[in-house]
């Protein structure tokens, strides 16, 4: 049990130093009374990886998504003889010898796990008292060339600030891993524009903690914590416990037969793009209007195989009904068509609310500059020349997604710290 005398960061740090004497190497073992368990494993009395929590593959996901966008988190599987209980950095070791990601994503991801983890540790510490248990183990087999270890006290010089700051502001029963659900959406919907009411619905509906949030909106967890309380106050919305997001955990990662082949980026390779947006794994809805059957098929085909979802219409009288109905990311815009050309449509579009900030990218064999001016006149974001190019098809994705989250996340913000104050 640890002594509830000095502040929380300081005592906690310095009970683990005291564990952890000399040249320590082996694992703490850190219980809650309410059965959850934590491990931090030491090489040399520094620190080199940490365990456990309530959410360790949601805590996965998200530094995958930060740290590792061209990795996707469902696609990496360990063969049968490679089963431990630390597998997230045995995967992050394989990642790295097969040049899937580099030593900078790496040690950032590891970092980031150890800060995460402290952290918990000291806000459980400071709600309820921690058991801890220090069992020494030779650990150099299990973590060959550990990729980096950390100080305690070097934790401490980052975490103090971090808790200190949580404190002042009120938080310290809010925990980051506590998920948002929404329970007045029309309450929600009144206070915002419809682009963020729409967001932080879809945010809601994807069951995201604050830490995934924090991700998601690209925002300071701080900051964002103290305006979703001021949301709480209000009603709009709850935080509860959630779960975690998949059944692949050290309980049951025997479970997982599929083996590696020799190839050496089979079931382990990366996304083809890093298109798959950072909201829980939904994929990006792109809708292309063309009248042309070929070039449907081909866009479809680039989309498909880079993890979008394909929206075709093929007929110009249905358009603004089907895109309504669907409401996509991004939208490809043919120049001329039969009934309405692009230019009309896209200008009809812009028009209705919920389409004012969805990137439109025509798509035509024209290439003036007459067709350019008009076409930005009427309310394009890009212009892509025909014959369709998946280079340039996927340049467009990633160029526009982005600059729309990147809108959205200051405009999320400052709606946020607007309803705040």
């Amino acid at each position: 049990m640890l002594s509830k005398q000095q502040p929380t960061t300081v005592r906690f740090i310095n009970c683990l130093a005291t564990l952890t004497p000399g040249q320590f190497s082996g694992w703490l073992e850190l219980h809650n009374s309410k059965g959850q368990k934590w491990q931090l494993y030491f090489l040399g009395s520094r620190l080199i990886w940490a365990e456990g929590s309530v959410q360790p593959w949601r805590r996965w996901r998200r530094h995958l998504s930060k740290f590792c966008p061209q990795i996707a988190p469902d696609n990496l599987k360990l063969r049968k003889g490679d089963e431990c209980v630390f597998w997230q950095y045995h995967v992050l070791v394989i990642l790295l010898k097969r040049k899937l990601i580099t030593i900078e994503q790496a040690i950032a991801i590891i970092n980031s796990t150890l800060i995460e983890v402290l952290f918990d540790l000291i806000q459980q510490d400071y709600q309820d008292s921690l058991e801890i248990k220090a069992v020494a183990s030779e650990l150099a087999g299990s973590f060959p060339n550990p990729l980096t270890n950390l100080s305690l006290y070097k934790a401490l010089e980052y975490l103090k600030p971090k808790w200190d700051s949580w404190c002042k502001a009120q938080l310290e029963n809010y925990s980051p891993n506590l998920t948002l659900v929404l329970k007045q959406p029309e309450k929600l919907e009144q206070l915002t524009s419809p682009v963020v009411y729409r967001k932080l619905k879809l945010a809601a509906s994807q069951e995201l903690t604050l830490r995934d949030l924090a991700v998601y909106l690209k925002q300071d967890l701080l900051k964002l914590t103290t305006v979703i309380k001021a949301y709480v106050a209000q009603g709009i919305f709850e935080l509860v416990e959630g779960s975690d997001r998949s059944p692949i955990t050290p309980a049951n990662i025997a479970e997982v037969k599929t083996e590696l082949q020799s190839n050496p980026t089979a079931n382990l390779q990366p996304l083809k793009t890093a298109n798959n947006r950072k909201n829980g794994g939904r994929r990006p809805v792109i809708a292309c209007v063309d009248d042309c059957p070929i070039v449907g098929k081909i866009m479809e085909k680039i989309l498909s195989k880079n993890g979008c979802e394909y929206l075709g219409i093929y007929e110009t009288v249905r358009a603004i009904p089907t895109l309504l109905e669907k409401q996509p990311d991004l939208i490809f815009l043919d120049l001329v068509m039969p009934i309405a050309n692009g230019y009309e449509i896209c200008t009809q579009l812009r028009r209705v609310s919920q389409f004012q900030d969805t990137p439109i990218v025509i798509l035509s064999a024209k290439d003036g500059i007459v067709d350019r001016v008009r076409a930005r006149f009427a309310g394009c974001s890009d212009f892509i020349n025909k014959p369709v190019d998946e280079a340039k098809v996927l340049k467009a994705i990633e160029k526009h997604l982005e600059k729309e989250e990147t809108s959205t996340v200051l405009q999320v913000a400052e709606e946020f710290m607007a309803a705040a104050s």
